[in-house]
């Protein structure tokens, strides 16, 4: 009876036999294996034959990358968890929601697993556990932004919601009423800037382990990936940008 086939993420590099030796960029495949040492062998002759003349060919199997990343993202999921208490008594949550998670899923996919492919996603448990601890993360970074607060005005108190704000401005883009949802956004905005300064106060020296560790948990994940993906991801986000000033821009 036959094994079933894993699917390895190699990582092959080498060097092109030429007037000098010329180091290739290494490139990383996905392989379906009976086991570690046959998905070398397999990713070795793909990069053969898509680099002739080759010499000193060197592959592995590359989890490192991965395992820092669940590591990194685990203890900033981990904290956006706990209740965090403001002096006066208040209690700010980071924790993600319905609603939060549902705008990380549609913000990871409608720019990381819209360039990489489904086929190309999912291809391991640790790649799987990353990905999940992805949206939990940006899920909770937008709940940073987006809970409940309350304006003291005179003697009334006006509560507010961030989630509220967001899904607005985003249903009233995304209908086309342009003019009404930049006010929408500048108010989403000016109601953030209040909430980073609570949760900065809340958080204290928690707030950059949390901030610090979710970056280099997603920075060791996106350095798995080859720079073609890299650069598209790059020009999303510069277009992403480029959008979002012209929607809160004021006037024509």
């Amino acid at each position: 009876m036959s094994k079933k086939n894993k699917k390895y993420n190699v990582v092959v590099r080498g060097q092109r036999e030429e007037k000098v030796l010329s180091q290739i960029e290494p490139v990383e495949y996905i392989v379906p294996a009976e086991d570690k040492d046959k998905a070398i062998i397999i990713a070795k002759k793909e990069y053969g034959k898509d680099n002739p003349n080759l010499v000193d060919v060197k592959a592995v199997v590359n989890k490192k990358m991965n395992i820092l990343s669940i590591i990194f993202l685990s203890i900033a999921c981990f904290l956006s968890f706990i209740p965090w208490h403001l002096p006066d008594g208040s209690v700010i949550f980071l924790k993600p929601s319905l609603i939060s998670m549902l705008f990380s899923v549609a913000i990871y996919s409608s720019v990381i697993l819209r360039i990489k492919g489904l086929k190309n996603s999912f291809n391991s448990a640790t790649e799987t556990i990353c990905t999940c601890l992805n949206f939990i993360f940006i899920a909770s970074f937008i709940s940073l932004f987006t809970g409940d607060a309350e304006i003291k005005l005179f003697n009334f108190t006006i509560p507010i919601s961030g989630k509220l704000l967001l899904i607005f401005a985003a249903l009233l883009s995304w209908v086309g009423m342009e003019k009404v949802a930049k006010f929408v956004w500048i108010a989403l905005f000016v109601f953030a800037a209040f909430r980073l300064l609570a949760v900065d106060a809340a958080m204290g020296i928690w707030g950059v382990v949390y901030v610090l560790f979710g970056f280099l948990g997603i920075v060791f994940q996106l350095k798995q990936e080859s720079d073609v993906f890299l650069q598209k991801v790059n020009n999303e986000f510069i277009s992403a940008a480029a959008k979002a000033r012209s929607i809160v821009k004021i006037g024509n």
